[in-house]
């Protein structure tokens, strides 16, 4: 079961109109390069109008979750099965849109909260909430777009704020979002419009940015050179 898990996270996924994810895999001939069943070549939410924005994809199982940026509603799959099915219900607990989002292996779905400043950690097993983080931002716009794990921490991004929040999580606890670190002054500098974007993880567990636009990404890289 290791290998189609791995074939999902090489895929391009191609938003169409019609609210499908057409999954564009390496090696999908008929029995692919391993000699096992191919993927589907399309997986399809129901609905005319759904927006898939994040997808997170548990390794052990092959079940991936993928967010609504139009509703909130978090979308459950399997790489197996061509079709989705609605997980958690958008709406639910303020979560009336939905962006980035990532496993923790512990049964948890972080979930970012794009412009109500909010996160949600919610359980794989059956969609509930388990907690819901509020980022306060007063006034000032914001839009809390993506999340990676650290160790010990999940961490959010805000295309409208120049900070890194984070949130504590362990075993059986889980932090209030907080800001983490303050960009302003930085040579990731915020203009105009939508910046930090994405976020990943390097391997110790320290979180990396990736910016909203390319030179803006090389020279936040050429800065962190040592």
């Amino acid at each position: 079961m290791h290998h189609a898990p791995r074939r999902i996270l090489l895929t391009l996924l191609v938003l169409t109109l019609s609210g499908s994810v057409t999954a564009l895999a390496a090696g999908t001939g008929r029995g692919g390069a391993s000699g096992k069943a191919a993927l589907p070549s399309v997986y399809t939410l129901p609905g005319n109008a759904v927006y898939p924005e994040g997808i997170a994809l548990d390794r052990r199982n092959g079940n991936f979750f993928v967010s609504a940026t139009s509703d909130g509603t978090i979308y459950q799959g399997n790489v197996h099965r061509p079709t989705l099915t609605p997980f958690a219900a958008g709406g639910a607990d303020g979560r009336t849109t939905a962006t980035g989002v990532t496993l923790d292996g512990r049964g948890r779905l972080f979930v970012a909260g794009a412009g109500t400043g909010k996160a949600w950690v919610l359980s794989t097993r059956d969609g509930s909430t388990i907690k819901a983080l509020d980022s306060q931002p007063g006034s000032s716009p914001t839009f809390v777009n993506d999340v990676a794990l650290g160790r010990g921490y999940a961490y959010f991004t805000d295309s409208l704020r120049p900070v890194i929040l984070r949130v504590s999580r362990s075993r059986g606890a889980l932090g209030e979002l907080e800001p983490w670190l303050d960009l302003t002054g930085t040579p990731f500098a915020y203009e105009a419009g939508f910046n930090a974007n994405g976020i990943v993880s390097l391997r110790g567990g320290s979180p990396a940015r990736r910016g909203a636009v390319e030179h803006r990404q090389a020279v936040s890289h050429r800065h962190a050179q040592p």
